[in-house]
């Protein structure tokens, strides 16, 4: 008979641990490729694999099932180092009888090397070739009740590393010749053996002892001081050998830990994934005699690199014991108050100044001592004078501005932009006006190889030889910031020169306590000392573009500092020449914005003009009437599809001429958007656009038509060699702001092809994500259709400018939330932009700015309303001064009322006429008597630009307020209120603003309700 070659099928055993004795399940497979890989390629064998039963062999010539148990390393490394020494494998009832053919069942076992496997050498060939890799040692087996056998292996002589090698076990039967017939089937395996139990340590055996010391050596460490119990101390290291007793003091720094001011156990070092290996300090213990109050006493001294010296640390001290079976057992100190958490700039300056000469034994023996105290050296200082030199550098460095006087200069390029000259100029302005401290401005020619004290604006040599010249663009977007202390310099630089400028206003913020809310106002407290920190931030905006517009940062009227100050960057901006300009776009038109009309015109023109036609754009597009007055030329959107001339050859002429021409520096965006219509109706009614409408839906007819449009761009010539990275973006709104009729695996837009999605946000109470309103399913389901998403909401009546519009609820920030969450990159808010001096658009442009650029979620998840009331009181503080609580009652005064009155606030539709006259009145008593009380006459005024909002609201209401009898009385009093109002609004210096489509005077206003009300 033909000798039959073994075949087996590979198990990994599931583990359950139970104290000391361990079962191990055999209920899953072992599906490693390389078992398929090997038994499929062998003669006269079949490979099938079922969840239940894991891998099955068979082979042609014979009946019996064959299978082979991996006990893989991890699983046994885990009970070796446990403690338990033996293996015991129990066996099930595979053949009715253990014995087959006369021959017994034998058991072997392979130690396998984990990685084999690799290139072919698979660890398979090794078992069924028996090439006698190294086998454990088998100390018996018995049989066992049900039918059941079982062999003990013992660990204790295992010969391998169990980290690199797994072991294999299998069960074969052969006849009296020595062929295999079969295997059994490895019914559980199990671990029994003794475990050490924990050594007895007291509480109270190892003590932290209170405060940190310094320790100069190479060239400064900070130490601990720890005492251990003397008995328990030798006590263990009579029972576990003094080689397996170890005291040990881990310093760990706090920013790791964050766990200041709270008790630091090994559980925190493992939470935190902190090695004790890695922070354990140099630990020594003084002497073997124990000191009076039986505690011997040991020290800890950790090494600081000089660039963490600003870092809090704090130390757990402890005794590790390791027994026989290479088990740790860690007995740790308290670590409790703020005594121990010290960095080591701390340590080092109060040693400096304060340390006693011949203090050797409170500092031991790691302090050098110069035999004389040096003149100069500090009142008491003993350190060499290397030392003391070294650390001259970071002690100065302990105050950016002390008692008014500064070490500190301002570091700017011998090439500096104008952006870092104005950052740079503000930052030193603003830090004398809080401190009085002169910071003299220095070029980084002049820091080479200079020790000194920096604050470092922008990029310069200094940036870039402290290594972090390019940190900016590896770690932060847009128009984000870095701020970083490096040792004794502060550096600020931003990927573009607005960050730079914008990363100077937060550490002005953030250190001086300035709020700058416009050009015309910030605040700040006076103080002479300025702390020096670690500061390390890095700071990319909430979105990439952002606005709220408002009448200080619309285009002509456009004040840069403000502008920059509410990190405005739209292109709705003016000229931000020198502030670091905008996030432009490109368009054709006068416009940016509703330019189909003009676009098309211009290149049916120019089109005309390079091929020699006469193609007239009225043929290509819809003529509706707007607003009945302008005619607007809407275009056809299949037209041009077909390969037949058409819009889409007409609009990618003036597209390409607009790119190449009148942006040759390169921008991101072109726009090319549908006209703005009161009228719903605005489109194309084609056959062709009336037939793709019904398949694909307005947007889904716009968005083809934008795809092709940008196919066509990409790939021509000129545009590939000078503008390939440009992206269009086109309007959702109106009748295209619904989704595609269908699925975007179908139709969706370009990489390089954006939507912006235009929908009213300025509902006070409801949020665009509120559940069921039509806006969230909108907002939520076109991120699947565009991978680039912009926003377009409203904040307003624009029917009645001056009517006071309530929207600085928790809304604001619940609709900042969720744009941010379904990927946003633009947010713009279409405030109310052609009225000077009105109060609520300044504080709604001022909380959303808030938002939109530097977002912060903690303050977030404690309550939208929270926040944004929190951002409202910083803004009213700063603009109203004295008088801030008497606005903000003022402002929450209408927002309770609107809230009870159930407002939904509307772009035509007064919120004011939901209220009674008594409550406005009500309202404006809270201003009339803050102007009485009033000593300021900035705020004043600013005052009365509020009491003229309230008085709109009669003229809004006049003849509902105030009846329509039309006697003499009746229109003595509407001309009194009239001049009135002229009064508050000359005081306020309120005097444009748009209603009804227009521009209004003062007396163009008046003059209107004169002639339609008063008659």
């Amino acid at each position: 008979m033909k000798n039959k070659k073994p075949i087996f099928a590979l198990f990994v055993a599931l583990v359950c641990v139970f104290t000391f004795s361990v079962t191990i399940a055999v209920c899953t497979a072992y599906a490693e490729p390389l078992v398929y890989e090997y038994f499929s390629s062998k003669e006269n064998c079949s490979v099938t694999y079922s969840k239940n039963k894991g891998w099955k062999i068979k082979t042609s010539n014979n009946s019996q099932e064959t299978y082979m148990f991996t006990l893989n390393k991890s699983v046994l490394s885990y009970y070796v180092n446990k403690g338990y020494t033996n293996l015991e494998i129990t066996f099930g009832n595979a053949f009715d009888d253990v014995e087959y053919a006369g021959a017994p069942v034998n058991c072997k076992a392979w130690v396998l090397p984990a990685e084999s496997g690799k290139n072919g050498n698979y660890a398979w060939d090794y078992v069924l070739a028996d090439r006698g890799f190294s086998t454990f040692y088998i100390s018996g087996w018995n049989v066992r009740g049900e039918g059941r056998y079982s062999i003990t292996v013992d660990l204790t002589n295992a010969r391998y590393d169990f980290v690199n090698y797994g072991i294999t076990f299998y069960l074969e039967s052969k006849d009296v010749l020595g062929n295999f017939v079969g295997a059994c089937f490895i019914h559980s395996v199990e671990f029994s053996g003794v475990t050490e139990e924990a050594p007895e340590v007291p509480e109270n055996a190892v003590k932290l002892e209170k405060g940190a010391q310094v320790r100069m050596v190479s060239p400064i460490a900070l130490g601990f001081v720890s005492r251990i119990d003397f008995s328990v101390y030798n006590n263990l290291k009579s029972t576990y050998g003094e080689q397996n007793v170890v005291v040990g003091t881990a310093i760990v720094s706090q920013k790791e830990l964050v766990a200041s001011g709270a008790r630091l156990t090994v559980e925190d070092l493992d939470l935190y994934g902190l090695d004790y290996d890695n922070c354990i300090a140099k630990t020594f213990i003084n002497s073997d005699t124990a000191e009076a109050d039986g505690y011997y006493r040991f020290r800890a001294v950790k090494y600081i690199d000089s660039g963490y010296l600003t870092e809090k640390y704090a130390a757990l001290s402890y005794i590790k014991v390791t027994t026989v079976l290479g088990i740790s057992y860690y007995y740790y100190s308290d670590f409790s108050t703020e005594d121990n958490v010290r960095s080591a700039l701390e340590v080092s300056s109060l040693a400096y100044s304060d340390l006693v000469v011949g203090q050797d034994e409170a500092y031991g023996n790691q302090v050098e001592f110069d035999e004389k105290v040096p003149e100069n050296a500090g009142k008491y200082s003993p350190y060499k004078a290397e030392y003391r030199e070294f650390l001259s550098d970071y002690l100065t460095a302990r105050y950016f501005v002390e008692n008014g006087e500064s070490s500190y200069k301002i570091v700017i390029s011998q090439n500096a932009t104008e952006v870092e000259l104005l950052a740079a100029e503000f930052l030193k302005e603003k830090i004398a006006e809080a401190t009085g401290a002169d910071m003299p401005f220095v070029y980084d020619t002049e820091t080479a190889g200079v020790k000194g004290c920096y604050i470092s604006i922008g990029q310069n040599k200094l940036l870039e030889d402290a290594g972090l010249g390019s940190l900016a663009e590896q770690t932060v977007c847009d128009d984000g910031y870095i701020m970083k202390t490096v040792k004794n310099t502060l550096f600020i630089d931003g990927i573009i020169d607005r960050g730079t400028l914008y990363g100077v206003y937060d550490f002005l913020e953030q250190r001086l306590n300035y709020l700058l809310v416009s050009s015309e106002c910030y605040t700040f407290i006076p103080t002479k000392n300025l702390e020096f920190c670690e500061i390390d931030v890095a700071l990319s905006p909430t979105f990439t573009s952002r606005t709220y517009l408002e009448f200080e940062v619309m285009q002509g009227y456009t004040d840069p500092v403000t502008a920059t100050f509410r990190r405005t960057n739209n292109f709705y901006l003016g000229s931000m020449d020198g502030y670091g300009g905008k996030e432009d776009v490109g368009y054709v038109g006068y416009d940016r914005v509703h330019n189909m009309q003009e676009t098309i015109i211009e290149g049916v023109n120019l089109y005309n003009k390079i091929h020699d036609t006469f193609y007239n754009y009225a043929e290509y597009c819809i003529r509706y009437t707007n607003d009945n007055e302008h005619y607007i030329f809407m275009p056809c959107l299949t037209s041009g599809l077909d390969g037949e001339v058409g819009v889409l050859d007409f609009v990618f002429v003036a597209m390409k001429k607009l790119i190449l021409e009148k942006y040759p520096q390169g921008i991101k965006y072109y726009s090319f958007t549908q006209e703005d219509s009161y009228i719903d109706n605005g489109y194309c009614t084609c056959n062709e656009c009336n037939t793709a409408e019904m398949l694909y839906g307005r947007s889904g007819l716009l968005i083809n038509f934008m795809n092709a449009l940008a196919d066509k761009l990409s790939a021509d010539p000129e545009i590939q060699a000078n503008a390939p990275d440009f992206h269009l973006f086109s309007f959702a709104y109106h009748y295209t702001k619904e989704i595609p009729k269908v699925s975007p695996e179908k139709l969706r837009c370009n990489d390089n092809v954006a939507m912006m999605i235009c929908l009213n946000a300025d509902n006070a109470f409801n949020s665009l994500f509120e559940e069921g309103y039509t806006s969230k399913k909108i907002l939520s389901s076109w991120g699947a259709y565009c991978n680039d998403m912009l926003f377009w909401g409203y904040d307003g009546n624009f029917a009645y400018y001056l009517d006071y519009y309530p929207t600085t609820s928790g809304v604001l920030a619940d609709n900042v939330f969720g744009l941010k969450n379904i990927g946003a990159t633009t947010y713009l808010i279409n405030g109310l932009y052609n009225a000077d001096n009105l109060w609520f658009a300044k504080m709604h442009a001022y909380a959303f700015s808030r938002l939109a650029y530097n977002f912060d979620y903690e303050m977030y998840a404690k309550g939208s309303d929270a926040y944004v009331d929190k951002l409202v009181k910083e803004y009213l503080r700063a603009y109203y001064g004295e008088s801030w609580l008497a606005v903000y009652n003022y402002v929450t005064y209408y927002m309770d009322a609107y809230e009870k009155a159930g407002v939904v606030l509307s772009g035509t539709t007064p919120c004011s006429s939901l209220l009674s006259k008594a409550q406005h009145k009500e309202a404006l008593a809270l201003i009339d008597k803050a102007i009485e009380d009033c000593t300021n006459p900035e705020i004043i005024k600013r005052l009365y630009s509020i009491k003229a909002t309230n008085l709109a609201v009669e003229i809004i209401n006049y003849t509902r307020f105030n009846g329509n009898s039309k006697t003499a009385q009746w229109k003595a009093d509407a001309y009194a209120f009239c001049d009135e109002f002229t009064s508050v609004c000359q005081k306020a210096g309120l005097t444009v603003w748009r209603e009804t489509g227009n521009v209004s005077s003062i007396s163009a206003y008046i003059d209107y309700f004169k002639r339609t009300v008063i008659g």
